[in-house]
């Protein structure tokens, strides 16, 4: 692995999560016409919601979750390791680099719909409450928006195990002979879950480091990181509840009217075009 080198797509054990948190949010603060300014829009009607997006997008569990990453030249490099362990743990015979990057694709894929669909639900839920606050004849059509229900699969398509297995195979790969062995186990059973998601979790949940090493504290770290995710999912769940009451609180100002109304049809427009 070449040391220094930055993060390549496809290296990070974490998607930016962060990023999807807040996409819906700088949508709406984009926003312009003669009459609004989405950046005035947001912290004035929906201060309480940003509030807590941004809360979210900075807490400690998703900082510490982008720094688990392989440098170039690291998928080579764990690619060798586990050639050496195939005869040992048959789960490793299939592991190559063209499986490693159909996971990849497939993680980013996954990632990246649940975050446009999360920016889609939260945008549309938006709009609902704006449409009940005005009082007139709904713009939306289909069912109620769920942002909560996406922000929990978004977190959910977080964690990209390819880029698990390689950033711990070569960390492996840096310990002493005698401690190695510890850490095959775990190698072994992120690649029997790779295309299992729902089993991702369960790779590291009986792993107890005996010894402090630098893998073991990043095995224990990602395991962390994987509950903190499960823990964060939580506080979305009463999104839609939170912004309704909250627009419909800030929609009786004597501006509601000027502001809410073209906003209503920006968001709409943004809404029809996320779901084209």
């Amino acid at each position: 692995m070449a040391a220094g080198s930055a993060p390549k797509q496809g290296d990070h054990v974490f998607n930016a999560v962060a990023i999807g948190i807040l996409q819906p949010f700088e949508t709406m603060r984009s926003l312009r016409s003669p009459g609004v300014n989405g950046q005035v829009f947001v912290p004035v009607y929906l201060p309480q919601t940003y509030g807590l997006a941004q809360q979210w997008a900075g807490s400690p569990a998703l900082i510490a979750s982008r720094e688990f990453t392989a440098s170039e030249g690291a998928e080579e490099d764990a690619l060798r390791e586990i050639a050496k362990l195939r005869a040992r743990f048959p789960a490793l015979a299939n592991i190559s680099a063209s499986l490693l990057r159909t996971i990849h694709d497939q993680n980013a894929r996954r990632f990246g719909e649940a975050s446009r669909r999360f920016e889609r639900e939260l945008l549309a839920a938006v709009l609902q409450a704006l449409e009940a606050a005005a009082g007139g004849a709904a713009m939306t059509a289909g069912p109620t928006a769920s942002p909560g229900i996406a922000y929990q699969q978004m977190l959910a398509a977080a964690y990209d195990p390819a880029a698990a297995l390689v950033v711990i195979t070569t960390s492996m790969a840096r310990e002493s002979i005698g401690q190695q062995g510890a850490f095959c186990p775990v190698i072994a059973a992120i690649a029997e879950t790779l295309d299992r998601p729902a089993l991702w979790k369960e790779p590291y949940r009986g792993y107890r480091a005996h010894t402090l090493t630098p893998t073991g504290t990043l095995i224990e770290r990602i395991r962390d990181a994987l509950l903190r995710m499960e823990w964060l999912k939580g506080p979305g769940a009463g999104l839609s509840t939170i912004l309704g009451a909250e627009i419909a609180r800030n929609a009786k100002g004597p501006r509601a009217s000027a502001d809410c109304g073209p906003m209503l049809y920006l968001i709409h427009q943004k809404v029809q075009q996320l779901r084209a």
